[in-house]
């Protein structure tokens, strides 16, 4: 298949000579809101070798195509009564729901309008992602970009909602919240696991010590077996426990949840709209089987929905590259930028390569933490750091993460930070230097880098 791309218009449809070769002119849009404006056209031209005599009886395959969209309107038409019928009942219940945010329809980045429930995909990553943890530890890692208005006609907050399909998440690599959800879901109920994409409001504190506003925001439930209800944060892979089997809350002791309010749940089966006199979560029960809690969706209505955009989810791509290679490759060029940045300063570097090693166990655990949530190895680390530091010396060590492996970014991070420039900068009797950075691969070629700095010095009175 050849493909070349154009800008300019021309002929819509021809056909070459030969029996098997054709072509074809697409128009292509934008994405979000400039979906209905053309890019240009992308001209497809297919040879198909060897040469065979065409079979396909034109009249029928025409036939078969109307008869495909004649089908395809009819479960859309029959969607948007259901849904309306819904909606209609369920502010008929309480007036108040109207106001809550329960999207029965989401707009992709195309700018096409299709059922939430259609939005989700069961995505199995196969031996790319071990286990749930690591799925979230994935999502995590794609940037946060938000799909802006465009002139900001509704103030500085304004957003366009765009809830896009897995293909162009993936492609991407980036995408808003609701991206990080649906995909977080769908990798979940991969593992088998009850999950769904919750649309609510979260606590969002802009500057430091100013007042916590409410934002729309999505994240994602599991529901366990035993009642047991977990809250994920696709943009952190931060978990919490909202209850525990038979419905006891989470313990003191356990970190609580930015969440605000909840207006509905929803996966590719099963779509609930919260029907409790408050949505905010300190007042709610998430026992989904309550009908008269939690409306339902027709899971038949849904089933045939989804038919109606029956795209495939495309399965994840492997990393490409050796993680450990990658790791002493920017080692080698982050030192050469400090040692170049504290000449200019008129200072010179050396490197302890013991203690550079030592730091390793630290970025480990770090990566650990972040997976799975709990640490490990931290006394190991101390005892490695006391016996390689002399008496009498002082060690200053600085952790940092990444989602990337842009050196500059990385040198600009660390110049940044008081505690960093203090280890850039330091000078005195015997002062060396360590550095150790760490590269965790992940599918479609997400990393996770960590990069420690550190100096150790003889402290002068």
């Amino acid at each position: 298949t050849t493909t070349t791309t154009s800008s300019s218009p021309s002929s819509t449809t021809t056909s070459a000579a030969a029996a098997a070769t054709a072509s074809q002119a697409v128009e292509v849009h934008g994405v979000g809101e400039s979906a209905g404006v053309a890019a240009g056209l992308l001209v497809l031209r297919v040879d198909l070798l060897p040469s065979i005599v065409p079979t396909l009886d034109i009249p029928m395959a025409v036939s078969q195509l109307e008869a495909l969209r004649e089908r395809t309107l009819t479960r859309e038409r029959a969607f948007l009564v259901h849904a309306k019928t819904w909606w209609r009942e369920y502010t008929e219940v309480r007036p108040t729901n109207k106001d809550r945010l329960v999207p029965l329809f989401v707009r992709d980045d195309a700018g096409h309008s299709r059922p939430a429930c259609a939005a989700v995909h069961v995505l199995n990553a196969g031996r790319l992602l071990a286990s749930p943890r690591h799925a979230a530890r994935f999502v995590s890692l794609l940037p946060f970009e938000r799909a802006a208005l465009v002139g900001n006609l509704s103030g500085e907050n304004a957003r366009a909602e765009l809830w896009s399909n897995m293909h162009s998440i993936l492609a991407r690599g980036r995408g808003d919240a609701e991206d990080h959800a649906l995909l977080l879901c769908g990798l979940l109920l991969g593992f088998g696991l009850e999950a769904y994409v919750c649309v609510g409001t979260k606590g969002v504190q802009r500057l430091a010590g100013g007042p916590v506003s409410a934002e729309l925001h999505a994240w994602v439930m599991t529901c366990g077996a035993l009642g047991e209800v977990v809250f994920w944060e696709p943009l952190t892979a931060e978990r919490f426990v909202f209850q525990h089997a038979g419905g006891s809350p989470r313990r003191a002791d356990e970190p609580m949840h930015p969440y605000r309010t909840i207006s509905c749940v929803f996966n590719h089966e099963r779509f609930y709209g919260n029907n409790q006199p408050s949505d905010s979560l300190q007042e709610c029960w998430l026992d989904l089987k309550n009908e008269v809690l939690w409306k339902p969706l027709s899971p038949d209505v849904i089933a045939a929905a989804r038919e109606i955009t029956p795209l495939v989810a495309p399965p994840l791509q492997p990393a490409v590259g050796d993680a450990d290679a990658m790791a002493d490759n920017m080692e080698a060029q982050l030192r050469g930028m400090i040692d170049e940045h504290r000449l200019d300063r008129g200072l010179s570097t050396t490197w302890d390569e013991a203690l550079s090693h030592c730091l390793l166990p630290a970025l480990t655990a770090y990566e650990t933490e972040r997976t799975i949530g709990h640490s490990f190895g931290n006394e190991d680390f101390q005892h490695a750091i006391r016996r390689a530091i002399p008496t009498g010396h002082t060690f200053k060590a600085f952790p940092v993460h990444f989602n990337h492996r842009n050196l500059r970014k990385v040198f600009a991070a660390l110049q940044a930070s008081p505690v960093a420039a203090d280890i850039l900068h330091a000078k005195g009797d015997q002062v060396q230097h360590a550095l150790r950075i760490s590269v965790t691969l992940y599918p479609e070629n997400c990393c996770a880098v960590w990069v420690m700095l550190a100096a150790r010095y003889r402290s002068v009175l």
